[in-house]
């Protein structure tokens, strides 16, 4: 008897582990070569179908989602695949912002802005963008 109540009594007291917290390592630092396109810092890169648009088409009342003009450097996106309010680099084009969304804007697809189009417009296709830190 005595022996099954030392068993029970040991056996419902877990043993405690500790590491004193000056003598845990520290994890490995990792540094990593930051990836650069054109002289700017980015953290991916995406392949997207690009296409123009500006503000000037019928019922179109130029502006963005967001509110702001619709020109050079204003992007409208799929918010499911890049945020609203990002920035991102498309080479031949420049920086561009997310601030507008479409119908047609759905998945891998970003359409450019400009101020007129018919002035100023990046051929359509499928390009590389990266997406600015």
């Amino acid at each position: 008897m005595f022996l099954f109540s030392l068993l029970i009594s040991t056996a419902s007291t877990p043993p405690v582990l500790t590491t004193p917290a000056s003598t845990a390592t520290p994890p490995p630092t990792v540094s990593a070569k930051p990836k650069i396109i054109d002289g700017l810092p980015y953290t991916r890169k995406l392949r997207v179908y690009t296409t123009s648009y500006d503000g000037n088409c019928l019922g179109c009342r130029g502006r963005t989602y967001s509110g702001t003009e619709v020109k050079k450097g204003v992007c409208a996106v799929d918010p499911k695949v890049i945020s609203l309010g990002s920035w991102f680099y498309i080479p031949n084009y420049g920086k561009c912002h997310a601030e507008d969304i479409g119908e047609a804007v759905k998945g891998l697809r970003v359409d450019v802005g400009w101020e007129d189009a018919s002035k100023g417009w990046l051929p359509q296709g499928w390009k590389d963008i990266y997406i600015l830190e």
